[in-house]
């Protein structure tokens, strides 16, 4: 494995009825187009009253669900993550328990593809700037961070699940 350097965003999305927000961490702000729900721990009291209820997804306004999962550990990030069963392997797991769609917003390329509206055809390397920028409004924390990546992941810059539930890299060698 080696090191890679990365950024952690704290994004606030709004609940669909105006009452307030939740606020997800994540290292992949330009994947956000293809979130299908927020996922939160059933036994994190902070998020309880929450569950079942919809937030409105920024920059799209579509409506997806709060729900419910064991996977979820409540003390890293903000205890929510947003799920997007086509670039995730574990939201893959997620989507498959909540009976959640995927949608895939990167060609194989190493762009965006028309799901991701505004950044379709940009390199997903560079669609992560534009994302942040228009998210700037929601945004309460961005945490530098270093993770580890396994040397094959050199040059894959994201992965989505395929139909047979496999990951496929994709190459940003465009």
């Amino acid at each position: 494995t080696r090191e890679v350097k990365g950024q952690f965003w704290r994004l606030r999305y709004p609940l669909a009825d105006g009452s307030g927000y939740i606020e997800v961490a994540t290292t992949r702000p330009e994947t956000m187009l293809a979130d299908m729900a927020v996922a939160v721990n059933p036994e994190d009291a902070r998020y309880t009253a929450l569950i079942g209820q919809q937030v409105r997804l920024p920059i799209t306004g579509r409506l997806i669900p709060i729900v419910a999962d064991e996977a979820v550990d409540p003390a890293y990030g903000s205890g929510a993550v947003k799920v997007t069963p086509g670039h995730d392997s574990n939201d893959f797991q997620i989507g498959k328990r909540h009976g959640l769609p995927a949608i895939n917003v990167m060609n194989t390329d190493g762009t965006m593809n028309a799901n991701a509206g505004p950044f379709a055809e940009m390199r997903i390397a560079d669609a992560r700037a534009p994302a942040a920028a228009v998210l700037d409004a929601l945004v309460t924390n961005i945490v530098d961070i270093v993770g580890f990546a396994p040397p094959p992941a050199d040059h894959l810059v994201s992965a989505r699940a395929s139909v047979d539930d496999v990951l496929i890299g994709i190459a940003n060698d465009r």
